[in-house]
C-alpha cells in the first residue's frame, strides 16, 4: 500500500513539476511577448508622433508657402498698375509730341522761361539748353515745344507717383514741367542715359535703372523716343517715378511675428528694405 502511495506521490510530484515548469515556461514567454508588444507600442507610437509632426510641420510650412506667394502676387499686381499706367502716360506724352512736330504751324506757342524764372516748389515749364546750344538756333523748337504744358501739367497734377516730367531734343533743348526750378550748370540731355537708351529703342516705352535721387528717395525713370515729321526720332520724353507709396506698401507688410517683406531690382539691388536708411546698409 506504500509503496502505491509512493509511486502515486511521484507521479503527482513529476506532474506537478511539469506543470510548473509548463507554466513558468507559458509566464516567460508571455512576458517577453508582453515586453515585445509594449516594445512595439511605444515604437509605433513614437513613429505616429514623428509621422505626425513632420505632417504638421509640412502643413505649416505649405500654409506659409501660399500666404508668401499671396502677398507677392498682391503686391505685384498692384504694382503694376501703377506702372502700367505711368507707362500709358508717358506713350501720351510721345503721341502728343509727335503730333505737334507734325502741324507745328497749327501751334503758336508761348515763351518759355528759365529756372531761375520759377518758384520752388510750384508746378511750371521751364527749359535750359546744352552747352554751346544759342536760344537763337531752337528759338521755333522752343516756342513748339511749349505747348507741352497743356498736357504734361494735367498728368502731373493727377499721378501723386510722378515726380517730374521733362523731354531733350536732338537739338540740345531741355525741357522740364515739375515743381523744382533745380538746374545743373553744363547739362545735355543727350549726354544722359534716359535719351540714350530711349534713343537706340525707338516706338518703345522703355524704364531704366532705379536710382536714389539728391534727397536720398528711390526713383526710376520712364521713358521713350518720339518721332518728327519723317517718322525719325528728334527726342525723349520721360518722367520720373518716387517709390514712395510702393515702399510704404511693402514696410508695412506684416509677415508673421518677426518677418519682413523687401523688394530687389532686376540687378538684385535693394530697393524697399526696413534697414535700408540704416547706415552702413549694403543694398
Amino acid at each position: 500500500m506504500l509503496k502505491n502511495v509512493k509511486i502515486g506521490t511521484k507521479i503527482l510530484t513529476v506532474m506537478l513539476v511539469t506543470s510548473l515548469s509548463a507554466l513558468l515556461i507559458i509566464t516567460v514567454i508571455s512576458y517577453r511577448q508582453m515586453i515585445s508588444l509594449t516594445t512595439y507600442s511605444q515604437d509605433a507610437n513614437t513613429q505616429l508622433g514623428i509621422t505626425s509632426s513632420e505632417q504638421s510641420r509640412q502643413a505649416l510650412m505649405d500654409q506659409t508657402e501660399t500666404y508668401m506667394q499671396k502677398i507677392v502676387v498682391e503686391q505685384a499686381n498692384g504694382f503694376n498698375a501703377t506702372l502700367f499706367q505711368i507707362q500709358t502716360e508717358v506713350a501720351n506724352m510721345r503721341d502728343y509730341l509727335q503730333q505737334l512736330y507734325a502741324d507745328p504751324n497749327n501751334f503758336a506757342g508761348s515763351e518759355i522761361p528759365s529756372p531761375s524764372q520759377t518758384e520752388m516748389g510750384i508746378a511750371s515749364a521751364k527749359y535750359i539748353l546744352a552747352p554751346g546750344v544759342s536760344k537763337a538756333s531752337v528759338a521755333s523748337e522752343l516756342r513748339l515745344i511749349s505747348n507741352a504744358k497743356y498736357q504734361f501739367s494735367s498728368i502731373l497734377a493727377n499721378d501723386s507717383n510722378l515726380d517730374n516730367t521733362y523731354l531733350g531734343t536732338a537739338s540740345g533743348i531741355n525741357y522740364r514741367y515739375s515743381r523744382s526750378n533745380a538746374s545743373t550748370e553744363g547739362y545735355d540731355p543727350r549726354e544722359r542715359n534716359w535719351y540714350k537708351q530711349a534713343m537706340e529703342n525707338p516706338n518703345k516705352v522703355i524704364w531704366l535703372d532705379t536710382y536714389l535721387d539728391p534727397y536720398g528717395s528711390v526713383c526710376v525713370t520712364c521713358a521713350a523716343a518720339y518721332n518728327g515729321p519723317d517718322g525719325k526720332p528728334v527726342g525723349v520724353v520721360a518722367t520720373d517715378i518716387t517709390l514712395k507709396s510702393m515702399q510704404q506698401n511693402i514696410l508695412t507688410t506684416r509677415i508673421g511675428e518677426g518677418g519682413y517683406a523687401f523688394l530687389l531690382d532686376n540687378n538684385g539691388s535693394y530697393i524697399v528694405h526696413p534697414d535700408y536708411q540704416t547706415e552702413g546698409f549694403d543694398t
